[in-house]
């Protein structure tokens, strides 16, 4: 009975200091081996470390304490020696752990000849950078929001890739943010940065009348390289997307197939795909294209149907999608009649709905899932 009992009071002993960490499961190893016995002589009368855990999931800048405990009571050693296999995803100081950056580590703690480990996981957490972006072109600087996720973040980043997401008419760089309050939770889960502009009334043109408003040159030959300067991207067209709503759909596609060397997919959520289908949207254009009646060719000429002989099949990896209801439905049929007509193939989806935050929220989700699929593929 007395053999029993001492041999049952050091696991008892080791149980209740356990779960003083919140968990009740003990590891003891080698180092560089979470959980594994380490067999030999003992130095100084320990023979045996048990950690409270054996693996521990952190955020960067979180913490956790490990608990130890040394076989047999009262054994002679000079001090815990704590370690960590990669000081840039965790650091380790007297057994509190800190969480640096994405990664995997082992933690090990030494005494006596006798070594125990857990494993650390460390997340970042995604982010929303808000950012003023220069401009030499129109002499100013772009309000812009990027959503960077998680694995993009800190010392052991990925390479992600882009999707610019483009705003529609009397919008700005927070609408997508407000049509889905959760975009950074869902390009955080399918890791893609995502990057919204203030692009005004813009309709992301270089205006041949005003000098001031040059959103093509903009956005393709100052975003994108900023973009790819300051975040771990994907930086070619293989991890390249962009896509985006009414003028911004129509701003995708124009975009897109203008500069196919930058982009390797696009989309158009209703887009505004063909200005002359409706006086709403001539009445827009006229402060950068000036009126109908006198740059009727400009009209044309600058709509993303006027683009489509420039690419050819496969070039892009397209999805077109409009509401039934939808005011400018005309744009995204002739849109689409258009890619036909030059055998040009893509998605194409038509559903109930009409030109409002609530379709393009829908809509949304169903590009990200698109675009991310490109993205597998070109890996």
């Amino acid at each position: 009975m007395t053999s029993i009992f001492r041999y049952l009071r050091p696991v008892l002993f080791a149980a209740a200091f356990s779960c003083m960490g919140g968990s009740c499961s003990c590891v003891s190893g080698a180092a560089g081996n979470a959980g594994e016995d380490v067999q030999g002589e003992s130095s100084a009368g320990v023979t045996r470390i048990l950690l409270d855990k054996n693996s521990l999931e952190l955020k960067d800048g979180e913490t956790a304490r490990l608990a130890v405990t040394v076989f047999p009571f009262g054994a002679e050693y000079d001090s815990l020696e704590w370690t960590s296999a990669d000081t840039s995803v965790a650091s380790v100081e007297d057994g509190l752990v800190t969480g640096m950056g994405n990664g995997t580590t082992l933690i090990t703690v030494k005494a006596g000849g006798k070594s125990a480990g857990c494993e650390v996981k460390v997340r970042c957490d995604f982010r929303i950078d808000e950012l003023r972006v220069d401009s030499p072109s129109m002499g100013t600087a772009v309000r812009t929001k990027v959503v960077v996720p998680g694995i993009a973040v800190g010392a052991n980043s990925v390479k992600c890739p882009v999707m610019y997401l483009l705003h529609g008419a009397y919008n700005n760089a927070d609408s997508w943010f407000r049509i889905r309050p959760d975009l950074g939770e869902i390009a955080d889960r399918f890791g893609i940065i995502v990057v919204c502009a203030d692009a005004g009334n813009s309709w992301y043109i270089d205006s041949p009348l005003d000098k001031s408003s040059l959103y093509e040159t903009f956005m393709t030959s100052e975003l994108v390289p900023f973009i790819d300067s300051r975040y771990p991207t994907v930086a070619d067209r293989s991890g390249r997307a962009i896509t985006g709503a009414s003028m911004g759909g129509a701003g995708a596609m124009y975009l897109a197939m203008r500069h196919s060397a930058l982009y390797g997919a696009a989309g158009s959520m209703s887009g505004a795909l063909d200005f002359r289908v409706s006086s709403a949207l001539t009445g827009m254009l006229e402060p950068i294209l000036g009126s109908y009646n006198s740059h009727a060719d400009d009209y044309y000429n600058y709509t993303a149907l006027a683009q489509v002989p420039r690419i050819s099949d496969g070039e892009l990896n397209l999805l077109v999608d409009c509401g039934t209801e939808d005011f400018i439905f005309e744009c995204t049929t002739k849109f689409h009649d258009e890619l036909e007509k030059h055998g040009i193939s893509h998605t194409y989806r038509l559903r109930p709905g009409v030109h409002d935050d609530a379709y393009w929220k829908v809509s949304l989700l169903e590009h990200i899932v698109f675009f991310s699929e490109f993205f597998n593929k070109a890996e």
